[in-house]
């Protein structure tokens, strides 16, 4: 779990007090390290800052905002990207070189080679943010389902952008009033995040499977637009013994990919047959692995 946040300002000094505010909203996201990179665009002050929980590649090859070799491009990224191996690869045939074995410089790479186009290629859970300086353009995207969270202001006050309500608070210039009907909407029928509105008015989820880009010689955002949309077609010519074994090849690739790691595996069980699937599979993948549950 690590954090990401920023936004665009006025006044530089502004800036950097609230994204360090921001950044120790969000400590407890990643300890191990942090950083934040301003940049000038004229009018508009750019800020991205990301606190670090290392899992792949523990050394500084990893850190964030990490910027591509010509320096073109800038990403801060809260998540993880299970089959980066496989994507390096690809990038590798087409030219590419990393100096790290993160899936930060991955994703990176992939954006640049496919923009948008990569996100259908992407197995993993992930919110991140990418500044193109030639274009003065900021693009921002959540995964799938929406595992990673990503909460976003876009006012007359600038654009703001964090991984956590607290940290996002701290990049605003004043306390939002609340929204009283997801308020009621939580409290009478359970519901928050069904949605793009939160608690507060003006602060928004970006919604799972979606992406929006920022001009930032506007600084005007565009509308969030879908990347991903699940299909419910059926299969014809299907029996009940082929999606068996297609669910359990998938399970396992599934839970093998996750495995990749540079730090001790965990899991949690919660007494479902859900989770004690996934410590099976971890057990019959990695027979020799100690299982910390």
């Amino acid at each position: 779990m690590c954090g990401i946040a920023g936004g665009l300002w006025r006044d530089e000094t502004d800036a950097s007090t609230t994204i360090d505010l921001a950044l120790n909203a969000m400590y407890h996201r990643g300890p191990d390290s942090s950083g934040r990179n301003l940049f000038d665009f004229g009018d508009i002050i750019l800020g991205l800052a990301q606190t670090r929980l290392s899992i792949l590649d523990l050394s500084s090859a990893g850190h964030q905002p990490m910027h591509s070799k010509d320096g073109r491009w800038v990403i801060v990224f809260n998540g993880e990207i299970y089959n980066y191996r496989e994507i390096r690869s690809q990038l590798q045939l087409l030219g590419y070189s990393f100096s790290s074995q993160s899936d930060t410089e991955v994703l990176l790479a992939a954006w640049i080679q496919w923009g948008v186009d990569c996100l259908p290629k992407l197995a993993g859970m992930f919110a991140f943010v990418v500044l193109d300086k030639q274009t003065r353009s900021l693009c921002c995207v959540r995964d799938a389902f929406g595992v990673k969270p990503f909460f976003y202001s876009n006012s007359s006050k600038g654009f703001k952008f964090a991984s956590e309500m607290q940290a996002i608070l701290a990049l605003m210039p004043f306390s939002p009033p609340l929204n009283m009907q997801r308020v009621y909407d939580y409290l009478v029928h359970g519901d928050y995040d069904s949605g793009a509105d939160t608690f507060y008015e003006g602060i928004h989820h970006l919604p799972p499977a979606h992406w929006f880009r920022v001009d930032l010689t506007s600084g005007i955002a565009d509308p969030p637009h879908p990347w991903w949309t699940p299909s419910s077609a059926e299969m014809p010519g299907w029996r009940f013994d082929d999606a068996v074994d297609q669910l359990r090849e998938q399970f396992l690739h599934n839970i093998r990919l996750h495995l990749r790691s540079d730090v001790p595996i965990g899991a949690a069980l919660s007494g479902g047959i859900d989770s004690s699937a996934v410590v099976c599979a971890m057990r019959y993948l990695e027979p020799t692995m100690p299982t910390h549950i």
